[in-house]
This record gives C-alpha cells, sequence and structure tokens, in this order.
C-alpha cells in the first residue's frame, strides 16, 4: 500500500516536471538557514538602504514567523492548495523588507524595487478611488494579474497588504471567478474592475481579486502579479489595455533592473519611452519568434569568447523568473567548456568561484557579457560556488532567461513591432568602481559588450550578493509561466510538441530524455523507501 501512495505522488510529480519549475538553489538554501540563526550580521559588503514597508492597520498581529518554504522550494512536492485557510491568525502588519528604489524623475516612468536579494522586481502601483498602494511583480512571463482581497484568510494574505470593497467606491465587483494553478500552490477568487494608476498612467482595467493563495506566497515582498506578457491570461491582459488606452507615446514598455551589491536602486520601467541614459551602444532588436510570449531566438552562449553550440532554439524573456533555466543536455554543454565546472546529475552545476572569464549571451550576432555577480553564487560554507544556469527544463525544447541575464541588459519590450532589443546596462552614478566577485576579490563592473551595430533582427519560425547588510533571510526564487486551460483557468504550461520548431539537431527529443530521467529517478526513489 505505501509504494502505492508512493508512486502515486511520484507521478504527480512527473506530470508537473514540465509545467512549473519552482526552484531554491542548495547554496540559496543554506544561506536562508544561516541568516535566520543569526538576528544581527556584521557585513563587510554594500549597504543597502533597505526599508520596512510600514503597516496598514493597526491591528495587533501575531509572531514574526513567517514560513520558510517558498513557492520556489527544491520540492516538487504535492500542489498545496488553500482550501484550509489559517483564520486563527489576526490581520497582520507588514513586516516586510524592500530595497526601494529612486524616482526615475521621468513622465511615464517608475522605480522597480526589489527585495534586496536581486530575487524578485515588483512596481507600485495605486488602485480604486483611495489610491490604495500596492507592489506588484513586475512579470513578462505572466498574461495574468491579481492582487490579494481583504477577504482573503490564508497565511500569504495576513502577512500582505491588500485590497477590497472597503477601500474603492470605484471597485466593479463581478461573479466572474479566476483560479491560477503554480508549481506547487495557488491563487484564486473573482475578477473585478476598477482604476488603476502605474507611473502616473491611470487606466480602467479587469483584474483578479485573490480570494486564496496558497502559502507559497509568504516568502515574496509583492503583494499581487502584474502580467506583462502579451499572452492571455485569466482577465483583460495589461500590456493590450495600456495600448487601448491611447497614452503612450509609442507601444514599449522598458527595463532596467538594479543589482543590489551596486548600491542605492536606480532600477526602473518606462512605459511608452526608452531611457537612452540607462545604455551603452545602440539597442539590437529580435523579432518574436511565435505567438504572443516574450520569446526571441537565442543565437548561443559564450564562455571566454568560445561558443557552446548551445543556441538555435526558443529563449523566454521572464523578469519574472530569478535565474536562467534550460535543457539539461544544453546547460551540460555549455558548462563544459567552462574550465573546473562540474555536476553530479547534469542540472546543478559547481564552478571555480574565482571565475571571471566572461560568459555571453549572443543574439542576432551581439554577445550581452554576463556579470560573475549574477551567475556565480557565493561560495557556501564548503567554499564551493554553483552556476546560476540549472539544467531543468521549464518550457520543453526551450531556455528561460530571467533576472540572471536581465540584470546585464537595458531591455525594450515593442509590442506593436512584436520584438525585444537589448542594449549593455549603463553603470550608474549610485555604484562603486568595484565590487565583490564571488570569492571577494574586486571586479569591474562592466556588465555589457559594446556593439554599434543597430536594428538588427533575427526572424525565425524565438547574483544574490554574499556579504549584505540586506535582511534576516535569502529568499527563494521563482520561476514559472502560465498557460489557459479549457476552463478559462491558468495552469502550468504543458507542451507536448515544442521540439517541432526548433531547428534539425538542436533542441529535439529533450522531453522525452527529461521525463525519463524524471521516470528512473522516480523509481529509485521508490526501490530505496518501499
Amino acid at each position: 500500500m505505501r509504494s502505492q501512495v508512493l508512486l502515486a505522488q511520484l507521478a504527480l510529480f512527473v506530470s508537473s516536471t514540465h509545467a512549473f519549475y519552482p526552484y531554491m538553489p542548495e547554496w540559496c538554501k543554506e544561506e536562508h538557514r544561516e541568516r535566520r540563526s543569526v538576528e544581527d550580521r556584521d557585513s563587510r559588503g554594500v549597504t543597502l538602504n533597505l526599508k520596512q514597508r510600514q503597516p496598514k492597520t493597526t491591528t495587533p498581529h501575531p509572531d514574526h514567523a513567517a514560513r520558510t518554504a517558498g513557492r520556489l522550494s527544491a520540492k516538487y512536492g504535492r500542489l498545496q492548495r488553500s482550501s484550509s485557510p489559517n483564520t486563527s491568525l489576526s490581520k497582520r502588519n507588514n513586516q516586510y523588507n524592500v530595497l526601494e528604489a529612486s524616482d526615475p524623475g521621468r513622465p511615464m516612468a517608475a522605480g522597480l524595487h526589489q527585495d534586496g536579494h536581486d530575487m524578485s522586481y515588483f512596481v507600485q502601483v495605486q488602485i480604486g478611488s483611495q489610491n490604495q498602494e500596492y507592489y506588484m511583480l513586475v512579470d513578462t512571463g505572466a498574461g495574468s494579474s491579481w492582487i490579494m482581497s481583504d477577504e482573503c484568510t490564508s497565511r500569504a494574505c495576513e502577512l500582505h497588504d491588500t485590497f477590497g470593497p472597503d477601500k474603492s467606491d470605484s471597485l466593479e465587483e463581478s461573479d466572474d471567478d479566476f483560479e491560477i494553478v503554480y508549481g506547487t500552490g495557488e491563487v484564486n477568487g473573482t475578477l473585478v474592475k476598477d482604476r488603476f494608476t502605474i507611473a502616473g498612467i491611470s487606466l480602467d482595467f479587469q483584474f483578479g481579486l485573490a480570494h486564496g493563495t496558497s502559502s507559497d506566497f509568504t516568502d515574496f515582498v509583492f503583494d499581487g502579479i502584474l502580467g506583462f506578457s502579451m499572452d492571455k491570461g485569466v482577465n483583460q491582459n495589461f500590456v493590450s489595455a495600456l495600448r487601448e488606452s491611447n497614452q503612450l507615446e509609442s507601444n514599449v514598455f522598458s527595463i532596467a533592473l538594479h543589482r543590489s551589491a551596486d548600491g542605492d536602486n536606480v532600477g526602473e520601467i518606462a512605459l511608452g519611452t526608452i531611457n537612452h541614459d540607462r545604455h551603452t551602444g545602440d539597442i539590437s532588436y529580435n523579432d518574436i519568434m511565435e505567438g504572443n510570449e516574450w520569446t526571441i531566438r537565442l543565437e548561443d552562449m559564450k564562455f571566454n569568447g568560445k561558443g557552446a553550440g548551445v543556441g538555435g532554439v526558443r529563449s523566454y524573456i521572464d523578469s519574472g523568473t530569478s535565474y536562467a533555466f534550460g535543457p539539461q543536455r544544453l546547460v551540460e554543454q555549455l558548462h563544459r567548456t567552462i574550465p573546473g565546472a562540474n555536476s553530479t546529475d547534469g542540472r546543478t552545476w559547481t564552478v571555480p568561484c574565482d571565475t571571471e572569464d566572461e560568459l555571453a549571451f549572443t543574439f542576432s550576432g551581439v554577445d550581452y557579457k554576463i556579470s560573475t555577480r549574477d551567475w556565480v553564487s557565493p561560495r557556501n560554507s564548503n567554499g564551493v560556488c554553483t552556476s546560476n544556469i540549472y539544467g531543468f527544463e521549464v518550457v520543453s525544447g526551450a531556455w528561460l532567461l530571467g533576472d540572471t541575464f536581465l540584470k546585464n541588459v537595458y531591455a525594450v519590450f515593442d509590442m506593436d513591432k512584436r520584438r525585444i532589443g537589448f542594449a549593455p546596462l549603463a553603470v550608474s552614478e549610485s555604484s562603486s568602481g568595484s565590487v565583490s566577485s564571488a570569492n571577494g576579490e574586486p571586479t569591474g563592473t562592466s556588465t555589457g559588450v559594446h556593439h554599434s551595430e543597430t536594428g538588427s533582427s533575427h526572424s525565425a519560425g524565438t547574483t544574490p550578493v554574499p556579504n549584505s547588510s540586506a535582511s534576516s533571510t535569502r529568499l527563494p526564487g521563482r520561476t514559472g509561466r502560465e498557460t489557459e486551460t479549457s476552463t478559462g483557468s491558468i495552469a502550468p504550461e504543458v507542451t507536448e510538441d515544442a521540439d517541432q520548431n526548433a531547428p534539425e539537431g538542436s533542441a529535439s527529443g529533450l522531453q522525452g530524455q527529461s521525463l525519463a530521467s524524471t521516470l528512473l529517478s522516480a523509481v529509485a526513489m521508490v526501490a530505496l523507501l518501499i
């Protein structure tokens, strides 16, 4: 009987393998445990200007212990639903720390705040007749948008700022339900409509009011998710609503993510404009490969100028993902070009902590240098460093490039011309002349390779800081994409024939290989536990 239960659980694990990969690297879990055990830690790194969010209510709250199992845990357990909310807790004051961004000082632009660990980037929005303020994750991989509701009694909602009819006279409620399923959790509620203001732009917008959330969101600062994908979600598409409001100078939005090691946060998002002060050289554009996802063709990855031969496949550009993920075979092929790289499972790779040679991602003939601060982890307790490029096939036969990549470029998302542009991110004035690398030695702050070519496009059929005075815990990163189910809900994407659009010889058979690997692991686990 026990073996049958185990097999059932493992079968569920296998079914979600290609859908949504919540992931917390081992080095990150170790730092998480270490930081929790020390209340006040002396830091020799960069001092961060962290602000604790002010309470929105005077209601007393219980203990400050929040569950540390985040949405991006390394465990692929069963979906934890919010059907049994914790109603024994009083509404808690919001106690999350925020590394606030400075005001860009430009029209139609807003600061991109973060958690102080480079794990999530969010913008402040005002909702309703009283302009209630909330933090919403800027997620180019999501088509849905939602905010936590006053009526929500789950653990995550009690830790966050929530919204509801009592906070807005203009809120239009409906009987339309929504549900978004993630790898280890979900949100559900009803669709509503109200005044929405971001970067000085106001519009009437339909979004989800979440009455139930899984506990996965307890570890994240943001109160909801703002979907910047052009793809359809459960509610009105936000970028479409922006375009239809006729308030933008042009139908683009631009993102500059800030690395917490670089001092004062100057991250920003610009709507309808491009801030040319935030990049060096010209912006090189890449055509979207297919559909309405922000998906372009990766040409290759290089280490110390040597191509790894891992391109020719789709690459999803996702600001809502903390790291970089790809098919196991391609990730292994990349790390074979890195001297001293080693792996016991082909998915997670250790690399020399003193690595200084450049890693670059190539799009349309242009190389974009990735700082070792972003792709090499801090040393763990054994003095080992890990690559932040992981061999997990989040989307079948494709790369998923998150903040590990985006912290190094200025990114322009063009809705009308259906393209994404990159340029090396300019070093901000707040950045020091040198920063600490993974081994503590000073390194330069250059984050890109200067190229003069412009307008190039390729049309095809697509680091956390080791010594930071930031906060007491390191939060897990997040990954994933959503896709609509037949019932109108949003569930993790499972693509059966994703490889058919990839060039011959690039990624064929990857899904089968990954599934076979998972099944073998499952059988091995059952054999050990029976």
